[in-house]
């Protein structure tokens, strides 16, 4: 059972495809970005947002698989200890990309 109306959640759609879309335009330049300079803590928030909004609009819409990517990709670009010599170092102001963190 819909918690609303079918023609709710074709306007709530309409309204989350239009956002992602915005969105990822929005990502795409924080990419951008974010090759030319990768610990500018700024453009790492734009990046962060996003990814924060989309995920959580795309599960409000049911796009779970979605909502999914989000959560992962937004662990990617948080704060995370990456080994350093032979212990783990807090690194505030690093994105850390690897699977090993």
């Amino acid at each position: 059972m819909s918690l609303f109306p079918e023609d709710r959640n074709a306007e709530l759609r309409a309204l989350f495809f239009e956002t992602a879309n915005e969105l990822l335009q929005s990502l795409n330049e924080a990419g951008l970005d974010l090759e030319a300079n990768p610990t500018d803590e700024e453009v790492i928030r734009r990046v962060r947002r996003a990814v924060h909004t989309l995920k959580g609009d795309s599960a409000a819409c049911g796009f779970h698989k979605l909502s999914e990517l989000g959560n992962r990709s937004q662990r990617r670009f948080a704060p995370c200890r990456c080994r350093s010599g032979g212990g783990r170092q807090f690194r505030r102001h690093a994105l850390c990309l690897s699977t090993r963190c």
